[in-house]
C-alpha cells in the first residue's frame, strides 16, 4: 500500500550486495552487510524509544 513507506535506498542496495556476496561465498561480506543493515535498524528504532526533548509536546505535560 501507498501509505506504507520504503526502506531508505541504502538497504536496498545493501540486500543486493548480500545477495551476490552470499551466492560468491563471501560470508565476510555478507557478515558486514548484515551488521550494517541491523545497526541501521538500531538506530532508527531507538529514535522512537525514546520521548522527545520538549516535553511540552507530550500530551500530558510529562
Amino acid at each position: 500500500p501507498s501509505h506504507l513507506q520504503q526502506p531508505p535506498p541504502i538497504l536496498n542496495l545493501s540486500n543486493e550486495n548480500a545477495q551476490k556476496d552470499l551466492a560468491l561465498g563471501d560470508f565476510n561480506a555478507v557478515n558486514i552487510v548484515t551488521s550494517g543493515a541491523m545497526t541501521e535498524i538500531d538506530d532508527c528504532q531507538d529514535k522512537f524509544a525514546q520521548p522527545p526533548k520538549d516535553t511540552s509536546l507530550l500530551k500530558n505535560g510529562k
